[in-house]
């Protein structure tokens, strides 16, 4: 089983809508957890496809992204889970488990539109949306979907037994109280000692003592912080955070003696050309090769590194020459579409809204997308 991915076997994501995926990466959706059960989804006609493809070595398409990272020489998260969670691998030679692992998206509220997001997960987008298109993005204005869907909170609670690891993002997950509730059952009930937690910050929330508490029982917790970008640029990139109070945050975190802090860095066409700078911050600031997660942007495609115009890849590759960057640059040359002036459009579009000026934060690179426009 060559192209095995454990994940169908282990695994449910929940997205910022309520729609549920057998992984963050999977291009479609298998059940919608507003209108059916966890247990309706988990053994659902789609996901017992999928399984059954994996048993059969078949590479199913709505996981191109990983296998595009694969082909380019880059470690996939199907690598990566294989190897996280070898120790049960064996599940896939079994009789269908609840899930071990789960994802949960506890909705779109947020505090910042960052550039490369929208209103599926962001709430905070849904002003800009409305001034570039007349109408938001998400299929609907509901910001905690989760919140009043009692059911899958109790499916929850009943497969503690069977929980290992819990994912939790948004939106802003911090911003999302509710499942500090269920954590507190989690407790009360003697099962966060054996359940680690992840999740995906943005890096402008201030946990509370209570936060810091609640945290302390469980067997792991990692949180990772997502920085597109340092000084000015991460500003622009993730408005309207200030990069003071990432800082600050940051450094309280690091202080935490039971949290292990890492950072996430979505590559993308914007901030690429200073993936080095990036990344020599943050390791001077103790965050090793192994914490730092360069997260290649696939979408919107006009953010996707390997549409940019083939002479300012060499640009790039000539600059970026930090080690841990190599992948990134070989996925880069993966692919030679361009998609140059629509990513010109859509930065001039936003710059207007938000009264920004991308040629001012990103000098350097502004001038070279200009010289490959004139060519």
């Amino acid at each position: 089983m060559e192209n095995l991915c454990i994940l169908p076997w282990i695994h449910l994501e929940a997205d910022a809508n309520g729609k549920a995926k057998p992984c963050c990466l999977y291009e479609e959706n298998i059940g919608d957890l507003n209108t059916q059960s966890l247990s309706e989804v988990w053994h659902s006609k789609k996901l017992e496809k999928l399984r059954s493809d994996f048993l059969s070595g078949k590479k199913p398409s709505p996981c191109s992204k990983c296998w595009n990272l694969e082909d380019s020489g880059n470690v996939s998260k199907r690598i990566n889970d294989l190897e996280r969670f070898d120790h049960i691998k064996h599940r896939v030679n079994q009789e269908i488990k609840p899930p071990a692992y789960l994802d949960l998206k506890l909705g779109r509220v947020c505090n910042l539109k960052c550039r490369i997001c929208n209103s599926r997960s962001s709430s905070k987008w849904v002003e800009d949306e409305l001034k570039l298109y007349g109408e938001p993005l998400a299929d609907n204005s509901v910001g905690y979907w989760i919140a009043d869907n009692m059911p899958v909170w109790n499916e929850l609670i009943e497969i503690l037994p069977y929980i290992e690891f819990l994912d939790f993002s948004g939106g802003e997950p911090l911003l999302i109280k509710k499942h500090f509730d269920f954590l507190k059952i989690a407790i009360e009930k003697g099962y966060s000692k054996n359940i680690s937690l992840h999740y995906n910050t943005n890096g402008t929330i201030m946990p509370t003592e209570k936060m810091f508490e609640i945290w302390s029982n469980f067997k792991y917790v990692e949180i990772m912080i997502s920085a597109d970008g340092i000084g000015k640029r991460f500003e622009y990139l993730r408005h309207p955070a200030t990069w003071r109070k990432f800082v600050e945050i940051f450094t309280e975190f690091k202080s935490q003696p039971n949290l292990h802090v890492t950072i996430c860095h979505s590559v993308n066409a914007l901030n690429v050309y200073y993936l080095d700078e990036f990344i020599d911050w943050f390791k001077n600031h103790d965050i090793t090769d192994d914490d730092l997660f360069l997260n290649v942007v696939h979408s919107p495609n006009y953010y996707n590194i390997t549409n940019l115009p083939y002479s300012l890849k060499k640009e790039i590759a000539k600059k970026v020459v930090n080690k841990n960057a190599e992948k990134i640059i070989n996925f880069m040359f993966s692919s030679s579409a361009s998609n140059l002036d629509q990513l010109l459009e859509k930065t001039k579009q936003l710059d207007a809204i938000r009264n920004e000026d991308f040629s001012r934060c990103f000098y350097e690179l502004h001038r070279l997308l200009l010289e490959c426009k004139k060519t």
